[in-house]
């Protein structure tokens, strides 16, 4: 059976595209086009000798006919022109399809003046002007630039006529206020979206623990997009500390242990490197660091006897060399060196490793040698792409989480090993297992990798570790017997010796009824977005129904009311 989370994937997106289909169609039929500036202006210098500098409204209107037959949708409306005079009369000149028109003339004796005020029924019907003379009703309103009726305008409209067609046929202006019920469905579709988006936001796999971090003691620390978890060698659950209490609001994009209980947190929303003591939870910013160094992911590695930081500032396509109080030293790489999405630095014997991944390589910098040489590169994949787009995205914190490349084009594509799963070949993380190097190759939105174990100097040797593929495997990090494993699908971490066999899951009852909360939290989140999904589309199918039973009642109380259905022609 589906779980909740694959539901939505397979149920959403079509229930998204029916309820836009739905809106699309409400606009079709209730929203009015622009008025023909064109004609107009035409009818107007055709005009220009009969209407000799007298005051003319541009208007739309329909007809008794129309109105019969319920035949008033916006592209059905006709164009006029009404040209008042300071006597008892209105021109009426309709605008036809060629240089000719169609005049008529309202006098003060025939002709009768209502407003036909619809402002409480929404957007179904314009609030308008019938005009009745000769046993025949005419229905005007305004529109606005946009081409939507212009209740405020058709008033003003209904004065001015009414100021030229004085008789005992004009009514009193009494603009009815917004029916309640409209309100009613307007709070509720706000709350049932708000409700809705609200779920989506909270099912989020962010908030399982992902990132993994150790101290020489054993100490395993794992943090989730707000708490971190403090265990022990065994697993057992020592500490929980809210980020919040530490001074970070948004999670963390890395973690390294530092030495005296202190540790390196990457602060994901400042964007800048800060030290923390867990334990007296005290987190401080670099002292040389500026708020805002890094935008978006950001992964780094501390080099304690040479006084170094690592950073690979992913979306700005650099490596950098830090001194231990944040100070920007040196950048080691950029774009114009090849490198594209740098992901997951790794010291390894005085060498810098990253996964440079839009290139689908390992690159290797010797940080001994005189500016940083660039010793060794090599592909994680059987065949890399001729052509690597690195655009520089947007700084914005609601972006993925690992940038990758768009399509291209020209140029071929990026080929798994044969013992890979398809697509995966996007290198996100790195870690040093005895004398091999364990490679997290991405798939689709750099989700549910492959883990490929390579050489430590070369990708001669390659074979791939087999963990469950309906795990979505994001952070790994070396012990002294196993490597443990984060995963997002599910949110636990898995233990995995270091030949591949796997162990199970890391982390006492405690802890992993922490993780079982998380599931069904998000769970209950997951369908409570697939309710609102539902809810929404059922709300909107509803409320469309019910304007066009509004529209169709509303007509009808029009016709009962024109005197024009009453007489005979």
């Amino acid at each position: 059976m589906e779980s909740i989370s694959n539901l939505i994937v397979y149920t959403a997106p079509p229930i998204i595209l029916a309820f836009v289909l739905l809106l699309v169609i409400f606009m079709a039929i209730f929203s009015a086009p622009a008025l023909s500036k064109r004609r107009i202006k035409k009818l107007k210098k055709t005009l220009e000798k009969k209407i000799n500098g007298r005051p003319s409204n541009d208007v739309v209107f329909y007809t008794q006919e129309d109105v019969a037959v319920a035949r008033l949708r916006p592209r059905d409306a006709k164009t006029a022109l009404l040209v008042f005079d300071d006597g008892a009369t209105v021109d009426f000149f309709q605008a036809s399809s060629s240089n000719s028109y169609i005049h008529l003339a309202f006098a003060r004796d025939d002709t009768q003046i209502k407003l036909i005020d619809n402002s409480s029924y929404g957007s179904v019907l314009p609030t308008m002007v019938r005009l009745y003379s000769n046993h025949h009703s005419y229905y005007l309103y305004s529109q606005t630039k946009s081409g939507s009726s212009d209740t405020k305008a058709t008033t003003e409209l209904y004065k001015r006529i009414a100021a030229s067609l004085a008789t005992e046929g004009v009514d009193d202006i009494e603009i009815k206020s917004t029916h309640p019920l409209l309100y009613v469905a307007l709070l509720s579709l706000v709350l049932l979206v708000g409700i809705t988006l609200w779920a989506g936001w909270q099912d989020d796999s962010s908030y399982f623990p992902t990132t993994l971090a150790k101290s020489d003691n054993g100490t395993v620390v794992v943090a989730s997009r707000h708490y971190l978890y403090v265990l022990g060698d065994e697993g057992q659950l020592k500490q929980k500390v809210s980020l919040l209490e530490l001074g970070l609001v948004d999670g963390l994009s890395d973690i390294e242990y530092i030495g005296n209980d202190e540790w390196l947190f990457g602060d994901f929303a400042e964007g800048l490197i800060k030290k923390c003591n867990i334990q007296k939870k005290l987190c401080d910013a670099l002292p040389d660091s500026k708020q805002g160094m890094f935008t978006r992911v950001f992964k780094f590695t501390a080099d304690m006897p040479n006084g170094r930081i690592y950073v690979s500032d992913t979306a700005q396509h650099r490596l950098l060399a830090l001194s231990i109080t944040g100070e920007l030293l040196t950048e080691i790489a950029s774009e114009k060196d090849g490198v594209c999405f740098p992901n997951d630095p790794v010291l390894i014997n005085n060498k810098i490793f990253v996964a440079n991944t839009n290139h689908h390589e390992v690159m290797v910098w010797d940080v001994l040698s005189e500016n940083y040489l660039l010793s060794e590169r090599w592909l994680t994949v059987k065949q890399g792409r001729s052509d690597v787009d690195c655009p520089l995205p947007e700084q914005s914190e609601h972006l993925a989480f690992f940038a990758r490349e768009r399509l291209k084009r020209h140029g071929e594509r990026a080929v798994a090993y044969e013992f890979s799963r398809s697509g995966r070949v996007w290198p996100i993380v790195l870690a040093q297992v005895d004398n091999h190097l364990w490679v997290i190759n991405g798939g689709d939105d750099l989700a549910f990798g492959d883990i490929l174990q390579f050489d430590e100097r070369s990708n001669l040797n390659v074979r791939r570790i087999m963990f469950d593929e309906t795990l979505d495997p994001v952070m790994m990090l070396q012990r002294k017997t196993d490597v443990l494993i984060t995963d997002s699908e599910q949110g636990f971490v898995h233990r995995v010796a270091k030949d591949g066999k796997y162990l199970g899951i890391f982390g006492d009852k405690n802890f992993q009824d922490e993780i079982l909360q998380m599931k069904k939290n998000r769970e209950k989140m997951a369908a409570l977005n697939s309710y609102g999904l539902y809810g929404l589309f059922v709300f909107i199918t509803m409320l469309i129904m019910l304007l066009f039973i509004f529209r169709a009642r509303r007509i009808r109380h029009i016709i009962e009311q024109d005197p024009a259905f009453l007489s005979p022609v």
